[in-house]
């Protein structure tokens, strides 16, 4: 019900947006320790400026800092305040305790497995040389993405993202 309050939100700033849902099992930091939620990431594909479409998905949405972010375009990425990372685990099992460690370790702010094994992790700047090594000593490794997004998640991501500190 709320990812498609999200989609609907999405299709009502762009009818010609695709947008996709996939469930997910998403780890954090929350008081002192890793937590985790059953929850759906809504992908959102647009032409339209990104400040229009946060601007209706944080309308539409049910927490108070919710993720919206975006890929930069290649010729726009720098050396990157904001990454994201998509790993290709063997299977959700073995995704969910990597994702435990990362969080914990504090050089991700989250990490969100998906059925096939697939680990989405955001982290920043500073963190992703640690997260490389950590991906490295369990022998997988990333796709990265430069990435922009919401204040608030930004400001969250450099809050929570301790580990190389």
């Amino acid at each position: 019900e709320k990812a498609a309050k999200l989609e609907a939100a999405a299709k009502e700033a762009d009818a010609a947006a695709a947008t996709s849902t996939e469930s997910i099992q998403s780890y954090y930091w929350w008081e002192g320790k890793v937590n985790n939620d059953d929850e759906w990431r809504v992908a959102v594909v647009t032409t339209r400026p990104f400040a229009e479409i946060r601007a209706a998905l944080e309308a539409a949405h049910s927490y108070d800092t919710p993720m919206i972010i975006f890929d930069l375009p290649a010729s726009e990425a720098g050396a990157g305040a904001y990454w994201k990372a998509v790993v290709q685990c063997p299977s959700k099992a073995e995704a969910l305790p990597l994702a435990v460690k990362l969080v914990e370790r504090r050089i991700v702010a989250c990490a969100q497995a998906a059925d096939g094994g697939e680990l989405a992790v955001k982290t920043t700047g500073k963190c992703r040389r640690l997260v490389d090594e950590a991906l490295q000593a369990a022998g997988v490794s990333a796709s990265w993405a430069e990435i922009g997004g919401n204040e608030a998640y930004l400001k969250w991501l450099d809050e929570e993202c301790q580990g190389a500190e």
